[in-house]
This record gives structure tokens, sequence and C-alpha cells, in this order.
């Protein structure tokens, strides 16, 4: 079964849709279509290699050389950056008092980075580390040699 744009949404908006709504974000729409989804999709697909034809309108055709396996990848590193465009978004509340009610909402910042980090952990410790050059080594081999002349 290929992934779909809608069905990969619907998983984001179960794992995610409320804190996207608190801060302002689209934490509801799972028709394929949902704007604040796009950077989240892209950045996952980009991550574990495949390719995206526009970072700004993620499609089907994007999500279909996905293989099974590697959908809870996917799913979690896109709700990594759901994670750190809601943090994004979030920076901007501050806490009000009007009369006898009030809103902390400058807490949220805080209660996301505290989120973003275990995600991070989670993501780290059961996909490695992403970002991260690796070292490789190898011998060159000039084939040539030197004599000595008379």
């Amino acid at each position: 079964m290929a992934l779909t744009r809608a069905n990969a949404e619907t998983l984001l908006i179960r794992r995610v849709g409320a804190l996207l709504a608190a801060v302002g974000l689209d934490g509801a729409t799972v028709d394929g279509t949902n704007p604040d989804l796009n950077d989240p999709l892209g950045y996952a697909l980009l991550t574990l290699g495949h390719s995206v034809t526009d970072l700004t309108a993620v499609a089907d055709a994007d999500l279909a050389s996905v293989a099974a396996t590697s959908f809870p990848s996917l799913l979690d590193y896109a709700e990594l950056r759901c994670l750190e465009s809601a943090l994004s978004s979030a920076l901007v509340l501050v806490d009000t008092s009007v009369g006898p009610r009030s809103e902390s909402l400058g807490q949220m910042a805080a209660r996301l980075e505290g989120r973003i980090a275990t995600k991070r952990e989670q993501v780290a410790r059961d996909y490695g580390l992403t970002g991260v050059g690796t070292l490789e080594a190898g011998v060159i081999t000039l084939d040539f040699a030197e004599t000595e002349e008379d």
C-alpha cells in the first residue's frame, strides 16, 4: 500500500493536531491540502533520502516512493518538524490577563521545547543520528613504481 498525502496528514494531525491548533496553525485539515504539513512532510522525505518535486506542495507522487517499512520513520521525522514549526509560532505567544481571566500562553514554548527534546531523543534512538557526516577510509593504488636507473 502506498502512503497518500491524506493518510499522512490524518496520522500527523492525530499526533500533533491539538498543538498545531493551539499555536494558530492548521490542526484539522486531513484531505491532502493542509499547508502547514508541507514542510514537515518534505523534511521527512528529504531526511530519508527521497526527492520532493515541490517543497511547498508535497504530493501523493512524492510519498509513493516510501516503502511501507519506512512509514514509521517518515511520520516520526514529520512529527518532529511539526513540533519545531509549532515552537516557532509559540514563541510569539504571551501571557494575558483580562479581569479575573488569565491565560499563560507563554508557557507553551517551554512545553514544546521539552517535547521536541524528547522526540529528538526517540528519533535518534530509533533511527540513528541525522545530519551528521560519515567518515570512510580506503586505499588509493597509483599503480606505478620507481626504479633506479644506472
